[in-house]
């Protein structure tokens, strides 16, 4: 939003293209908003917000991801559980020499893993 832009034309750089960089990649991942204005922003901008990396004052909901960390253990976990479908399909698949069964019996959990 044009507040958000005067912010930014405004605000000193110490980290030059890096900092901008570091800070619109924050914004991106954290933010569930997709328009920032200069409030959303100040929470990001170090000297005007919180400093970064802590840059979420408010108690978030567990579920919202607030921060990488959360988002990374997520991806690990849903990475775990495919692994996990994938054994027990090809074990079923090595004690039944690919028969023909193993598909039908398992139709649910390999349209999990590769989708329809």
């Amino acid at each position: 939003e044009d507040d958000a832009v005067e912010l930014l034309q405004k605000y000193r750089w110490n980290g030059n293209v890096r900092q901008l960089r570091n800070i619109a990649e924050q914004i991106s991942v954290l933010e569930q908003e997709r328009n920032i204005n200069a409030t959303i922003l100040r929470e990001y901008l170090p000297g005007i917000g919180s400093n970064l990396p802590a840059v979420i004052q408010e108690k978030k909901k567990d579920s919202d991801f607030s921060n990488e960390r959360e988002i990374l253990y997520k991806v690990l976990f849903d990475m775990k559980s495919d692994l996990h479908d994938l054994k027990k399909l090809t074990l079923e698949l090595m004690e039944n020499d690919g028969h023909k069964n193993v598909k039908e019996e398992n139709e649910s959990l390999i349209k999990k893993i590769y989708g329809n």
